[in-house]
């Protein structure tokens, strides 16, 4: 903020279906942040209001930190049938589907599947892999 004197600063926001209000003092030569975190497809809006200090000597920032991060799924689908079918492996996060691939496997042989799954944040996740089979 101002390097020449302190600002008093109310700021109200909603973000992500969240709303918050602050109020503070910056003093001067120093800097406040506020963090808020949005995933793909939400956004921000509220008010700043600043008093104090002289003249326009504020500065205001909105910065933004795009992260995505990338699972790597292994497994190994087994046909121990002798009919040829199909699997569909599903990786899910926090108990909904993010990734989804159908692969055919021939009686009696397995298929490795490598794959690599970028997701659009850097959250903390649980992950779960679903196997369900097709018959051709």
């Amino acid at each position: 903020m101002s390097i020449i004197s302190k600002k008093v600063v109310n700021v109200k926001y909603t973000a992500a279906g969240h709303s918050d209000s602050q109020y503070f003092e910056i003093p001067a030569g120093t800097y406040r942040s506020i963090t808020v975190s949005l995933a793909v497809g939400q956004s921000v809006e509220g008010s700043l209001l600043i008093s104090g200090g002289l003249g326009n000597d504020v500065d205001f920032y909105i910065k933004t930190q795009t992260c995505s991060q990338r699972v790597t799924l292994s497994c190994k689908l087994v046909n121990a049938r002798n009919v040829n079918g199909f699997a569909i492996v599903s990786l899910q996060s926090d108990g909904k589907e993010v990734w989804s691939n159908k692969y055919y496997v021939e009686a009696n042989k397995s298929v490795p599947v490598y794959e690599h799954i970028d997701l659009p944040d850097c959250g903390d996740h649980t992950f779960g892999i679903v196997i369900a089979q097709q018959r051709a």
